[in-house]
């Protein structure tokens, strides 16, 4: 894991641990589990970035995960039990968080991208026309409900402006470091923030591929941008994205 990579994991646990240490009652739900932690990024030269807004929490399809893990091989720290794997994402303050727990999170969410069912089209499409491919998130909050992140950050805006500072950092290291080919938006909330975060450096539509282009560092980079509302994206829209992608990564 980079350096970099590493900074970036550590200022998300230090504004939980800030945050925690307020004792607002009505913050605690959003502080409740650990924030998404990410282990280093391969090159993405002929590859594709995906953001999304914010990593779901279905204990549900954690436990499937994790089962699936598990029969694949996967060693973890310890055999947590299947029903109360669900612990192992409870936030417990930065001084307890354990070592093997922050190594078993990277395992879990290198699991979850082999085998979580929204990701399936990504590892598809990879398979034939991408060397690789990753994804992150906005916001490192894990919850299911994009409708009630909202509402909590409309209660608490300086914890969102906090949390972007670190997304704008991370994307920037992730740029730099991988110069991905193509960089996928896959959230309608994610697009406006990206927008307002990086339009200074999107061009006009390119005609040829119905993307925008991202210029950075001299690197450009097909930004495409899709208005995934919480029940997937459906087939023909799906089509017709990885039809323009196959243009640019045969």
């Amino acid at each position: 894991m980079s350096n970099r990579i590493n900074e970036i994991n550590d200022r998300y646990l230090d504004i939980w641990e800030e945050y925690r240490k307020k004792d607002d009652p009505t913050i605690k739900d959003l502080l409740a589990n650990i924030p998404m932690q990410y282990a280093s990024f391969h090159d993405l030269s002929n590859g594709i970035l995906y953001i999304g807004l914010n990593p779901s929490f279905s204990v549900g399809g954690i436990q499937n995960i994790y089962k699936k893990a598990l029969e694949d091989g996967c060693e973890f720290s310890e055999k947590y039990d299947y029903k109360k794997i669900i612990d192992l994402f409870t936030w417990p303050g930065k001084t307890n968080l354990k070592d093997n727990q922050f190594g078993d999170l990277i395992k879990f969410e290198n699991a979850a991208k082999k085998y979580y069912k929204f990701f399936a089209p990504m590892r598809n499409f990879a398979k034939d026309h991408a060397n690789d491919w990753a994804h992150i998130d906005v916001f490192p909050i894990r919850k299911t409900s994009a409708q009630d992140l909202n509402k909590d950050f409309d209660e608490h805006p300086d914890f969102k402006i906090d949390l972007l500072k670190v997304f704008y950092d991370l994307l920037k290291i992730i740029l730099e470091e991988t110069s991905p080919k193509i960089i996928v938006v896959v959230n309608a909330d994610a697009t406006r923030i990206f927008q307002e975060q990086w339009g200074a450096n999107i061009g006009t539509m390119d005609d040829n591929y119905c993307s925008y282009p991202l210029t950075y560092q001299n690197h450009k980079t097909y930004l495409f941008y899709v208005g995934l509302t919480g029940h997937g994206l459906d087939r023909y829209s799906k089509e017709r994205l990885f039809w323009l992608m196959k243009r640019i990564i045969p």
